[in-house]
C-alpha cells in the first residue's frame, strides 16, 4: 500500500540504494540481493535493515528501532530482539564477533559496514555496467539510436532480473507449504500471568482453524499448553514438537485495550515468516483470534473454508463466559488421575460451571464440562455414580446445542467403554472416530488404546502412528507403545520397546518376566513392590499368578479370589485383574472357572479374541468344550469389529 507520502509497507521509499560489503539493497523496489542473489526478507525486517544502513557507525537505541519500524505499534523488545536475530541469519551475520550488527548491551545496536548511497541513475548505470560490461562497451560504439535502443534493452533484462529474483525470493518466503508441512502454536504470554487464558485461548482458536482445513498438521493444545509455565526457547520448543514452523507472541491488557504480538518462526533457520502486532478493544478477543488464524493460514498457504471462518471456535456472546472458559481448559490440562486431583478437578469443574451461568447456550462449554465429569467418574472417584449421570446430562445438552463438539464426542465414548455405559464398545468406537473426524487435531489415544483392548492389533498402530505424527510429544501415546504389545501378550515386544531401561523400573516387569518363566526373579521384584503397596490389586493378581506357575494352586486360588471380590468393578483396570484371574485357574486346570472369568473380561472392556487365542497361560484349557464355545464366540465378534472398523 503506497500514500502520498511516499510510504510503502510502512517504510519510507527514499529512493536510493545502498550497498556494502557483498549486498546491495534498492530501497524503492524492497530488494536486497547478495552477489546478485535475491535475500528474502519479511516487511519488518526489510524496514529495520533500511533503519541501520541509513545510520551506519551510528548508535540507535531500542527505543528508536521500535519507533521507526513499528511507529504507532505496541511491540516489546523482545520482537525487536528477534527481528535483529531473524536479519543477522538473512545476512550470515551468524558468528560469535558480529561483523553486520553489533549489539550495544543494555542500549541498542550498530550497523558496522560502510554503507555507499547512489542515487537511481547511479545505481541504474553502475547495474548495467556491471551486469552486461561487453554489451556496454558496444553502446560506446555505436550511433546514438543504437545506444538508446540498447540502454531499453539493458533496462529490460535488469528488471526482468531483478523481477526474477524477487519473485524467486519471495516464493521461497511466501510459498513454504513445500517445507513446512507441520505447525505448532504456542500460548501466548501475558505481560500479566493473570492473562495467560487469553494467550490460551488465541492459539487454541488458530489451531482449531488451520487443523480443521485438513491441509497442515498442527500440534493439539495439548501438547502446547505446559510451554505457558515454562521458560522456554521458541525454537527449541518448535525442535522439541518437530514442527516447521511456530507461532509465539505475547498479550497485554491496559485497561479495555488489549496489545498483542505474533511472530511466525521457520524452526529451520529460525527466520520470521510473518510478524504483526495488534491493539484493539478487550472485548475484540474474538476478532483478533480470527485475524491471527487468517494471517497465518495466508502465509502457510492454507485455505480456510467458511466453517473455518465463522465462529468455529464455538464462541459464547459473552467474553466474561470466554474468559472462565479458558480458565477451565488450562485447568483441566493439568488434571491427575486419582483421589488427590479431587479438590483440582472440582476447581476446574466451576470455572466451567460458570461460564455456562453466564451463557447457558455455551456449547464447547457444556462439552469440556462433560469431560471433567467423565473424568471424575473414570479415575478420581470411580464409585461415585452421579458424576457419571452429571456427565451424559452435559453430553446430552452439548449435542443439542451444537453436535459438532468433539470433545462431548470423547467424553460419550470413554462412558460407554466403561461400567456406567454397558461396556458398548462399538458405540465406544463410533463416538470417538466421530470426534476424531470433527477435530483432527484430537490424537485419538483413547481409540488407539479402544483398538487395542478389542484385538484390532493393525488399527492401534496405525492409530498409534497418526497419534504421533500430531503429538509426538504426548506422553499417553509413548505410553501405549508399550501398552499394546501387553495387551496382546506379545512379551518380546513390550520389552523391545525400551530394552535399555533398567527393567525393575518398568511397571509390567512382572509380567514380562512370568512370560519368559524367570519366576525367581519375578518374585524379588513383585515383594519389594507388594511391600510398599499391600493393597494394589494388580500387585496382588500378579503374586496370584505366580504362585500357580510356581504349582501352589490352592493358594493362588485363594489370593486371586478374595482379591477379585473386593475389586472396584468402576476401575478402568478391573478387567485386566479379571483376566490374572482367568490365567490363574487356567493354569490350575480348573477351565469352569478361568472360562467365567474370560467371559468378565470380554463383558468389561477387553474382548481380546488374539490374546485369548495365543496366550500360554491358557494352554491346559484349550480343549474344554467351555474355553472352544468361548473362543469361537469371541473370533466371530473379532472378525464383526474387523468388518465394520477397518474403513477408517
Amino acid at each position: 500500500m503506497e500514500t502520498g507520502n511516499n510510504i510503502k509497507n510502512g517504510a519510507l521509499r527514499s529512493g536510493y540504494t545502498y550497498a556494502f560489503n557483498e549486498f546491495e539493497i534498492d530501497s524503492a523496489e524492497r530488494i536486497c540481493a547478495r552477489s546478485g542473489v535475491s535475500v528474502p526478507l519479511t516487511g519488518k525486517v526489510f524496514d529495520l535493515l533500511m533503519v541501520l544502513v541509513e545510520n551506519p557507525n551510528r548508535l540507535l537505541g531500542k527505543d528508536e528501532l521500535i519507533e521507526r519500524v513499528w511507529r504507532d505499534e505496541f511491540v516489546e523488545e523482545g520482537n525487536l530482539a528477534r527481528n535483529i536475530s531473524t536479519l543477522r541469519k538473512a545476512l550470515g551475520d551468524n558468528g560469535k564477533d558480529h561483523k553486520y550488527i553489533a549489539t550495544v548491551q543494555g542500549r541498542g545496536y550498530r550497523f558496522l559496514p560502510e554503507v555507499s548511497k547512489k542515487s537511481p541513475v547511479e545505481f541504474e548505470s553502475a547495474a548495467s555496467a556491471s551486469a552486461l560490461p561487453e554489451i556496454n562497451s558496444e553502446i560506446r560504439k555505436d550511433e546514438p539510436t543504437s545506444r538508446a535502443s540498447l540502454r531499453w534493452v539493458l533496462l529490460i533484462v535488469a528488471g526482468l532480473t531483478l523481477l526474477s529474483a524477487a519473485w524467486f525470493g519471495g516464493e521461497r518466503l511466501l510459498r513454504p507449504d513445500n517445507h513446512i508441512k507441520t505447525l505448532a502454536v504456542l500460548p501466548l504470554r501475558g505481560i500479566d500471568p493473570n492473562d495467560n487464558y487469553l494467550g490460551v485461548g488465541i492459539a487454541d482458536a488458530v489451531i482449531r482453524r488451520i487443523s480443521n482445513s485438513g491441509q497442515m498438521t498442527v500440534r493439539p493444545t495439548s501438547a502446547v499448553l505446559h510451554y505457558l509455565n515454562q521458560d522456554a526457547d521458541t525454537l527449541a520448543a518448535a525442535r522439541e514438537l518437530d514442527a516447521d514452523a511456530i507461532l509465539e507472541g505475547n498479550v497485554q491488557r491496559t485497561g479495555d485495550r488489549l496489545r498483542i504480538s505474533v511472530n511466525l518462526l521457520k524452526t529451520s533457520d529460525g527466520s520470521s515468516i510473518w510478524n504483526e502486532s495488534f491493539e484493539m478493544r478487550s472485548d475484540d478477543i474474538f476478532r483478533i483470534q480470527d485475524e491471527v488464524a487468517a494471517q497465518v493460514a495466508d502465509k502457510l498457504k492454507v485455505r480456510l473454508n467458511a466453517a473455518d471462518l465463522s465462529n468455529i471456535g464455538k464462541y459464547p456472546v459473552d467474553q466474561r463466559a470466554y474468559e472462565f472458559y479458558l480458565k477451565g481448559l488450562f485447568s483441566l490440562d493439568q488434571r491427575g488421575f486419582d483421589s488427590d486431583d479431587l479438590q483440582h478437578m472440582l476447581n476446574t469443574i466451576d470455572l466451567f460451571q460458570q461460564a455456562i451461568v453466564i451463557e447457558p447456550k455455551y456449547a464447547m462449554a457444556h462439552g469440556q464440562l462433560a469431560y471433567s465429569y467423565v473424568w471424575m467418574a473414570l479415575f478420581v472417584q470411580p464409585n461415585e455414580r452421579k458424576w457419571a449421570d452429571l456427565a451424559q446430562q452435559e453430553i446430552a445438552l452439548s449435542e443439542q446445542l451444537d453436535p459438532n463438539v468433539a470433545e462431548a464426542h470423547i467424553a460419550s465414548g470413554l462412558l460407554y467403554w466403561s461400567s456406567y455405559g454397558g461396556y458398548q464398545t462399538e458405540a465406544a468406537i463410533k463416538e470417538l472416530r466421530l470426534a476424531k473426524r470433527l477435530n483432527p487435531s484430537y490424537v485419538g489415544d483413547d481409540l488407539c488404546a479402544l483398538y487395542g483392548h478389542i484385538g484390532l492389533d493393525e488399527m492401534a498402530a496405525k492409530e498409534l502412528n497418526r497419534g504421533l505424527s500430531i503429538d509426538p510429544t504426548s506422553q499417553t501415546l509413548n505410553g501405549l507403545t508399550a501398552i499394546l504389545p501387553y495387551l496382546r501378550g506379545d512379551a518380546d515386544a513390550w520389552f523391545a520397546v525400551n530394552p535399555k531401561r533398567n527393567l525393575e523400573e518398568r511397571g509390567l516387569a512382572p509380567w514380562y518376566l512370568l512370560h519368559k518363566g524367570s519366576l525367581e526373579r519375578a518374585q524379588q521384584i513383585l515383594e519389594e513392590r507388594w511391600s510398599h503397596s499391600p493393597a494394589r490389586t494388580d500387585y496382588l493378581m500378579q503374586r496370584s499368578l505366580l504362585l500357580a506357575l510356581q504349582g501352589k494352586y490352592s493358594e493362588a486360588t485363594a489370593l486371586s479370589t478374595s482379591t477379585m471380590s473386593v475389586a472396584q468393578h468402576n476401575n478402568e483396570n478391573y478387567h485386566h485383574a479379571a483376566y490374572y484371574a482367568a490365567c490363574v485357574f487356567a493354569v490350575d486346570g480348573k477351565s469352569s472357572d478361568a472360562v467365567k472369568w474370560l467371559r468378565e473380561t470380554a463383558n468389561t472392556g477387553y474382548p481380546n479374541y488374539g490374546l485369548f487365542a495365543r496366550d500360554p497361560f491358557l494352554d491346559r484349557i484349550r480343549q474344554s468344550p467351555e474355553f472352544i464355545q468361548f473362543l469361537s464366540e469371541q473370533k466371530a465378534q473379532w472378525e464383526r469389529f474387523q468388518q465394520e472398523f477397518s474403513d477408517q
